[in-house]
């Protein structure tokens, strides 16, 4: 909680549990004041190094007319699933956050491309048939809520 007071002291077999401010569980960096800043900190780092992992794996292979393909599969694989790992349950994140995270998107398939800077966003999204990172997120999320309505209450 953003104030003290609600918070109770806890306990663990009789003796108190310390306070954090900022803890890592499952990948995510949980902190006191309920902000995601560090999480996404890491998953765009994260990002940077799988552009370059995909890059450096798509130049070294001769792909052929296979090319874009491949490069589009490695963005669904490595990419957006390392990048978007447990977003879904991401509460209350704020939408600059997640825009962090679609410029690294973007730059990716800037790369896979070889486009300027100057290129629009959407004929990338166009022309590769990929979904916005924002899109994607919105999916999983959906998916997270029909599952958390249809579990058994037992």
């Amino acid at each position: 909680s953003k104030t003290k007071e609600k918070c109770p002291n806890l306990k663990a077999h009789e003796s108190n549990i310390d306070k954090v401010e900022c803890d890592t569980y499952v990948g995510d960096e949980i902190s006191s004041d309920g902000k995601f800043d560090k999480t996404i900190e890491k998953r765009f780092s994260k990002a940077t190094g799988k552009t370059s992992e995909i890059m450096n794996i798509i130049k070294e292979i001769s792909l052929g007319q296979h090319y874009f393909h491949i490069s589009m599969i490695f963005r669904n694989l490595k990419f957006v699933n390392s990048v978007l790992t447990n977003a879904e349950v991401w509460h209350p994140i704020q939408e600059n956050s997640i825009k962090n995270l679609e410029k690294a998107d973007k730059i990716l398939l800037r790369k896979i491309l070889n486009t300027p800077s100057s290129t629009s966003i959407e004929l990338l999204y166009l022309e590769t048939g990929s979904i916005p990172l924002m899109d994607i997120l919105k999916c999983r999320r959906i998916n997270y809520l029909h599952y958390i309505l249809n579990t058994d209450p037992n």
